[in-house]
């Protein structure tokens, strides 16, 4: 096949070179657009079928914004950072945000969450609640006021009008009555008429002097007088009747006069009734009666009080009566009118009857009205209001001139009042100074109490273009706003950090390694080949080969990540020294060929052919086991492996495709030239002399001698080396693995002071059998359920924080859920609106539960945490009767599924690898053992090299090995390891075809490829080194594992152990039935 190749490729080859750069011009303006949708959080490339997405999906259901809040942190430290100074720091950070996002450069919304916007927020519903409870408690304390001091002082005035009425209605009709008849009596001789108009007189001048000691006002005279002369009249009206002699039935029939005054003089209606009302229940002889008058009093006054307390509060209307009971009985049971004393001793006396018989807090509130306003203050406003605003300031431990103010502001204000109070408050007082209690837990989300050396902004974008992502283009403009709000500042140390500002810290600096790595690999290539070659022309030529297949690799893998699957941060720049190493190796091959047999005196033609016919087949095979360990990468469902393996293997197949097409058409098109300024010379026969041994036939021939020692050293060294890799523990933190930048500093500082799992909290939904909340109250049973599971996660020592309904606000103990009236109403009304926030709204069946971590989300004592907190929601499940299931979600328990995803996932793929490889070894050696021995020998150098790397990185350097790195490599170099191995077994084989014994095909093959393989090695593993000049462990461990794999397998192993393993199998190495077997010795007779 490869004898076909090779004639297409001599007579068309210029076709083939004008195809290739047809290809270019194509791929070349796509290519570098590659970098613009590579991803860069592992957690977004999982499986949507594992648990932690289900439970994603699940909770963003039922809690839309769980989970999307802070995608940037803006951590500040400083020696006190609640003070003035600090506070006006992070008001000049909101300011400028705000300013970017109206008409700057934010193209969006920007929700910033600080201390002090948060304690707006507490300030204003506290505020609003104060407001509240002034009002309702200043309306409490008239009621009790009015029921201490009014209703007494209310039936005192009462009894009093009506005692001066009766003496209005009957009394000036009794005094005219006992005149008459006691100047009667005096003059027993006087006519009726006489003793009638002296009677009018004398009674005229007693009346007078009554009205003005009754106290009557003038227009109560003028009644007085004007119902006198109607009574008068009617009196005199009898005289000549036979009611003439008797004065008693006089007055009565006098009397009814009394109702066609009212009916014509002109009353108020309510005081027409009353005193129609005295008139219709008293006479003569009851009129003056204590008792009477009482009766009379209290029954009007009950009625009163009916009407009057109709918009009262039921409590207060069985307040006022069972008061007034005990009043009246102590008034009634006086014999007369008490005085002011004896009043007010009633009063003190009632009060004290009313305070025990009520108890508990309305008897405190009873006590303190009547001791603390009196009879001087029961009915002033400003009293009432100062009274109301004390009570409330000590009971709520509000500063009293905050109440004061509050006071003063009507019930039915707008939010947007307390709104502003609470904003000039938060502006003009510091925490230590705040007028308002505030929650520790409040202080603590934002704080790290009692440290107060540690502040945290956050903030959470919310962007006009769903396809943008706002919050991480919006970093850098956030550092600006940040460095230049603390400018000039002393003491202040800043970091912009969280998910987003490391994602572009993470691209930042790989973009970095990019543009450091691959100049200095093109260079290195350049130099390697250009010694090996002594060329100039010769050492550009693979790498311009390798440059055009990296411009049509990039293209297609563009068009993979824009339409089928995303491609992970790291496949850019794997592909660059993957196939910079490996295509670079297949040129050489070529090209070391093509000199080899042109300098034994063949044609260009000829010698391309040969090298394309023989180094072809080598290069392909090569090719092909690298493609299989790259491409089981593939079959993972990870897609990040998935991408790494898609985009490898394509790389090397179009690299591979390069140096079997376009370098065999350039040889062809620019001949010896490519060599210049080296002379293409023939070899000079020896004319039967021995040659001079080089390097590499001396270390065959050692190989071979030793070849029990060598083998038995390379097993002896793999018993530890193999150990080391079962028992290696490697890390899920790929924060860790970054530079030093600034967010990762800030996750350090975020993790000392709040534990770094703050940043991507786990979040726990748990689903109930039935509604948490019914009839709009919480179902405590359900909240104990949530407080036990609680508890339990409390107690794991890797959890930091828990936030749920029965911790609102982190707390490290519950809060009395059960009776938030415990709790001052305003904090008691926070905490309902915080508990209800993480019950859902659609069904109220399902309860969210955030657990933050000490460590980052990644270290491994997080993502180990996430099995046992799956092992207890299971356990939780299956003994509460009212759990239906809960689900574990978050950035942490997807890494945990990605982890165990993979390691199952590996297994598949190292046998897929390796029988995929023998599969193909098999087929191209004709052997049934070398392929087995080339793949034990490359699994032994895979453990050598993860030994050594972990020996360095881990132990020396304190960099944990990331938990990618050895699965990876071990695929990887099944697939790179086998290219020298190939290279050379191949070339034993061909001197095996063409008659040489074992031995001395093995010193030929390696006398002609040693140099080439060892030089292919060192430029590899120079390409792969270039990864160590990385900022971060991931490139800079995959870089010295995969450099020390190369030149371990290029100089050692392909050196030593290979051939001398080949020289104890002997005829073995070609063992194979029937057709299959490619190297066929004759039996020896």
């Amino acid at each position: 096949m490869f004898a076909r190749i090779a004639n297409f490729i001599a007579h068309h080859y210029k076709g083939i070179i004008a195809a290739w750069i047809i290809v270019l011009i194509i791929a070349l303006p796509i290519a570098p657009q590659v970098f613009n949708i590579v991803k860069y959080e592992e957690t977004e490339m999982a499986p949507k079928d594992v648990e932690s997405i289900i439970a994603q999906d699940f909770i963003n259901q039922h809690f839309p914004s769980a989970g999307r809040e802070g995608t940037t942190i803006i951590v500040l430290t400083n020696e006190n950072v609640l003070n003035e100074e600090m506070k006006k720091t992070v008001f000049r950070i909101k300011n400028g945000i705000f300013n970017e996002t109206h008409g700057g450069r934010i193209d969006g919304e920007v929700r910033v969450d600080t201390l002090y916007d948060a304690l707006e927020i507490y300030s204003t519903g506290v505020l609003k609640n104060i407001n509240q409870r002034y009002h309702q408690t200043k309306e409490m304390v008239n009621l009790t006021a009015y029921a201490i001091f009014g209703i007494p002082f209310e039936f005192r005035t009462l009894w009093q009008e009506t005692n001066k009425s009766c003496f209005l209605v009957f009394g000036i009709p009794a005094m005219h009555l006992a005149t008459w008849m006691q100047i009667n009596m005096t003059y027993p001789s006087w006519n009726v008429s006489t003793v009638d108009s002296v009677a009018y007189e004398q009674t005229k001048n007693l009346l007078m002097t009554s009205l003005e000691a009754q106290g009557l006002n003038e227009s109560e005279r003028s009644l007085a007088i004007g119902w006198y002369s109607t009574y008068v009249m009617a009196w005199n009206a009898t005289r000549g009747t036979p009611l003439e002699s008797m004065p008693s039935e006089r007055a009565s029939r006098a009397l009814l006069s009394f109702e066609d005054f009212l009916l014509a003089a002109t009353l108020p209606s309510d005081f027409e009734t009353f005193l129609s009302s005295i008139y219709s229940n008293f006479d003569l002889t009851n009129w003056n009666d204590y008792h009477g008058i009482n009766a009379f009093c209290k029954e009007l006054f009950l009625s009163q009080m009916q009407s009057m307390t109709s918009q009262v509060p039921a409590s207060y209307v069985q307040l006022f009566s069972i008061y007034f009971e005990t009043f009246y009985s102590l008034w009634n049971s006086s014999s007369s009118v008490p005085d002011d004393l004896h009043f007010r001793g009633i009063v003190e006396t009632s009060v004290d009857v009313l305070t025990h018989t009520v108890g508990g807090e309305e008897g405190a509130l009873i006590t303190a009205v009547y001791s603390n306003l009196g009879w001087n203050g029961w009915n002033n406003d400003s009293l009432i209001s100062l009274f109301t605003a004390t009570n409330i300031a000590q009971l709520a431990s509000v500063d009293l001139w905050l109440v004061v103010e509050v006071g003063k502001i009507s019930a039915d204000a707008s939010i947007f009042t307390f709104q502003q109070l609470s904003h000039q408050i938060v502006v003009n007082r510091t925490i230590d100074n705040f007028p308002l209690p505030i929650i520790p837990a409040l202080l603590s989300s934002f704080v790290n109490t009692p440290k107060n050396d540690t502040m945290i902004i956050s903030l959470t974008f919310e962007s006009n273009d769903e396809n943008v992502s706002l919050g991480k283009e919006s970093v850098n403009i956030i550092r600006e706003i940040v460095r230049s709000s603390t400018a000039g500042a002393q003491g202040i140390t800043t970091y912009v950090t969280g998910s987003d500002a490391i994602s572009l810290d993470l691209e930042k600096s790989t973009n970095e390694d990019i543009e450091r790595i691959d100049p200095i690999t093109v260079v290195l290539v350049l130099i390697l080949i250009g010694l090996f070659f002594r060329s100039f022309i010769a050492s550009s030529i693979p790498p311009t080969i390798i440059g055009i297949a990296m411009g049509v690799s990039f293209a297609v893998v563009y068009a993979i990540g824009s339409y089928f699957l995303p491609i992970h941060y790291s496949v850019p720049t794997l592909m660059v020294t993957s196939m910079m190493g490996a295509g670079c190796d297949y040129c050489i091959f070529i090209l070391s060929r093509y000199r080899e047999e042109r300098r034994n005196g063949l044609s260009k033609e000829e010698s391309v052919k040969t090298a394309v016919t023989w180094a072809g087949e080598s290069i392909a095979t090569s090719g092909a086991t690298v493609i299989i360990g790259f491409g089981v990468l593939s079959l993972g469902r990870f897609e990040m492996l998935k991408s790494m393996g898609i985009g490898l293997a394509l790389g090397i197949a179009i690299a591979l495709i390069a140096a079997l097409t376009l370098l065999p058409s350039a040889l062809m098109l620019l001949g010896d030239r490519i060599f210049w300024p080296s002379k293409m010379t023939a070899v000079k026969k020896n004319n039967g002399q021995k040659n001079k041994e080089g390097y590499f036939t001396k270390s065959a021939k050692f190989a071979i001698k030793h070849a029990k020692a060598i083998v038995l050293v390379a097993l002896v060294i793999s018993i530890p080396a193999t150990y080391l890799v079962l028992t290696l523990e490697t890390s899920y933190d790929y924060i860790e693995a970054m530079p030093d930048n600034e967010s990762k500093l800030g996750i350090k500082v975020l993790g000392e002071s709040f534990g770094a799992g703050k940043m991507m909290p786990t979040l726990i939904a748990v689903e109930m059998k039935n509604p948490v909340i019914v009839n709009d109250s919480i179902d405590v049973s359900a909240l104990d359920a949530i407080e036990d599971l609680c508890k339990e996660l409390s107690n794991l020592s890797s959890v930091a924080e828990i936030i749920s309904p029965t911790r609102p606000l982190g707390e490290h103990e519950p809060i009395n859920y059960a009776n938030l009236s415990s709790y001052p109403e305003e904090q008691a009304t926070q905490y309902m609106a915080l508990m209800r926030g993480m019950i859902s709204e659609n069904d109220s069946k399902v309860v969210l539960v955030t657990v933050s971590f000490k460590e980052d989300p990644f270290a491994k004592e997080s993502i180990d945490s996430i099995d046992v907190i799956r092992s207890l929601a299971s356990r939780f499940t299956t003994e509460n009767d009212n759990v239906s299931a809960i689900y574990v979600a978050g950035s942490t328990a997807i890494m945990y599924d990605i982890s165990t995803l993979v390691w199952e996932d590996f297994k598949a793929m190292e046998v897929f690898a390796i029988i995929g490889i023998y599969i193909v070894l098999m087929i191209v050696l004709g052997s049934l053992i070398s392929p087995l021995r080339s793949i034990i020998t490359i699994l032994l150098s895979i453990s050598w090299t993860i030994a050594v790397t972990m020996l360095l990185f881990n132990f020396l350097q304190g960099v944990p090995i990331l938990w990618l790195m050895p699965m990876v490599l071990t695929v990887v170099c099944l697939g790179l390891g086998m290219d020298y191995d190939i290279f050379i077994t191949t070339r034993i084989r061909e001197e095996a075809q063409k008659g040489k014994s074992d031995t001395d095909a093995i010193v030929h093959a390696m006398e002609r490829t040693g140099g080439i393989i060892t030089a292919c090695g060192i430029i590899m593993a120079g390409a792969f080194g270039t990864m160590m000049l990385s900022e971060g462990a991931l490139l800079k461990e995959f870089g010295f594992a995969l450099a020390f794999a190369i030149l371990l397998d290029s100089t050692i192993v392909r050196i030593y152990l290979v051939p001398a393993a080949m020289s104890l199998l002997g005829k073995w190495n070609w063992y194979a039935p029937g057709k299959l077997q490619r190297v066929k010795r004759e039996k020896k007779k």
